[in-house]
């Protein structure tokens, strides 16, 4: 039961999240939907960066803000 359990966790892995992370290797390959998101979410990380040099705790205080409404989004939506 377990052996089959950990093979049908593998298998489910392998097929959705490798398929997603996938990288073009040969022409025609298509790319993964992970790696064309990561472009638009460094570009967030990029942005925060910049903003923690620029003032550490407006940095902070955007960071308990956005955590917070995820927070309250994810309540409500219950």
């Amino acid at each position: 039961m377990y052996f089959r359990l950990a093979a049908a966790l593998n298998r489910m892995f392998s097929n959705v999240v490798m398929r997603a992370a996938s990288s073009p290797n040969e022409e025609g390959d298509r790319t993964g939907f992970l790696n064309r998101a990561f472009k638009y979410v460094y570009a967030i990380r990029r942005v925060g960066k910049r903003r923690r040099v620029w003032h550490r705790p407006t940095c902070y205080v955007v960071k308990w803000v956005l955590f917070g409404s995820i927070f309250v989004g994810i309540t409500d939506a219950l």
